[in-house]
């Protein structure tokens, strides 16, 4: 991971140091309400499905109309990031995710929806997250000092497993709460509603955020020209190759939890909807603690170590998972899964992103992103 291959020599900086920056503080939390708003809409689409319709295929479409639209359209959401603003598109993305969730919503509300809706309108929600996500990865160092990107990508890795954690709590907690009040359908519809307003805040402080233009000697580029770029760049920078084969890698063994988790979970430890959800609040738990001290890591130890400790930790949680037949145990295997779990993929991205130019930044991230899977 080139420069990333070894340990941090400067001082260490505090993990929360980035949240001194007003601007960064502001969206960090602005992301924070707004990912636990998607998880608690994750978790309504989901049980929604259930209750309009008993196909089992069909309610595996949630899953696939939220996963798809990253896989085809990762690398072209980031060479648009590379050619426009990045400020611009992600105003446009937020507000699309806005429109989309407040109209299913209103829907919701009046008892409009049906199966083909809801996928309808789910693949449009994954659509927005798509286009803005390689954007998002790219602003990050332009919003913190050189010296403080790894501590921003850590505390960005924080506020998505806090959310984790909460948001699909809280929804459920909410559905659950309100069903007796309003009725099922309509229930699902505050959990939509609330996922709108959680984008507004977001939009808030996009739209107060005066980003100063980037000037750029290159020429104008065309999507289909920018993709071509990037790609043949990366196939040339033995720099980035190195980081996206060694994620590759990694994640070919590490993604076979995520796959396999529900069907282990359900079929061989007798869980319900609501015990997986709480096996994914350990996981999330975990994460949390790792990313709190990965900063205090980087600086004691190379990120080889850190990859092969984090490697490590995986495998044997992937054996107590195996063997575990206890609701505390797995839970517990699960929050150390948690804390294995960022410690590679923080570091995989911090040198993605350290490694990349600037004219480039999307474009890599988009790349990250399509190796990487949607837990």
């Amino acid at each position: 991971m080139s420069d990333a291959a070894k340990p941090v020599s400067h001082r260490r900086l505090p993990a929360w140091a980035p949240l001194r920056l007003p601007l960064f503080r502001a969206l960090w939390v602005a992301l924070l309400a707004s990912n636990i708003g998607t998880w608690m809409h994750d978790v309504g689409a989901a049980w929604l499905m259930t209750s309009l319709s008993q196909d089992a295929r069909v309610n595996a479409l949630v899953s696939t109309a939220g996963a798809l639209p990253m896989f085809l359209l990762a690398l072209p959401a980031g060479a648009l990031a590379d050619i426009i603003d990045r400020r611009k598109l992600m105003i446009v993305t937020q507000t699309w995710a806005f429109g989309v969730s407040g109209t299913l919503a209103g829907m919701t509300f009046v008892g409009a929806v049906t199966p083909s809706i809801l996928l309808f309108f789910t693949l449009l929600m994954s659509i927005g997250s798509a286009l803005a996500a390689p954007a998002w990865q790219a602003i990050i160092p332009e919003l913190v000092k050189k010296a403080e990107l790894s501590a921003a990508i850590s505390l960005g890795g924080i506020a998505f497993n806090i959310a984790r954690v909460l948001g699909p709590t809280l929804g459920g907690l909410l559905i659950g709460s309100l069903v007796p009040v309003i009725g099922k359908i309509e229930a699902h519809g505050a959990v939509f509603a609330l996922n709108a307003l959680s984008f507004s805040g977001v939009l808030f402080v996009l739209v107060r955020w005066k980003r100063k233009p980037r000037a750029s000697d290159l020429p104008p580029e065309h999507i289909a020209g920018a993709i071509r770029t990037g790609l043949r760049y990366t196939r040339h920078s033995p720099e980035l190759c190195a980081i996206l084969i060694r994620l590759g890698g990694y994640i070919l063994g590490a993604s076979a939890m995520w796959a396999m988790l529900p069907l282990h979970a359900r079929q061989n430890l007798g869980m319900d909807a609501s015990g997986y959800g709480i096996l994914l609040g350990f996981f999330g738990a975990g994460a949390v603690v790792a990313g709190l001290f990965f900063e205090r890591l980087r600086t004691r130890f190379s990120s080889d170590v850190l990859v092969a400790v984090s490697s490590l930790g995986m495998a044997l949680g992937f054996v107590g998972l195996s063997v575990a037949s206890q609701a505390w145990m797995v839970r517990a295997i699960m929050f150390e899964l948690g804390l294995a779990w960022p410690l590679a993929m923080l570091l995989f991205q911090v040198a993605l992103l350290r490694n990349a130019p600037e004219w480039l930044r999307s474009r890599a991230a988009s790349m990250f992103l399509l190796v990487l899977p949607a837990p």
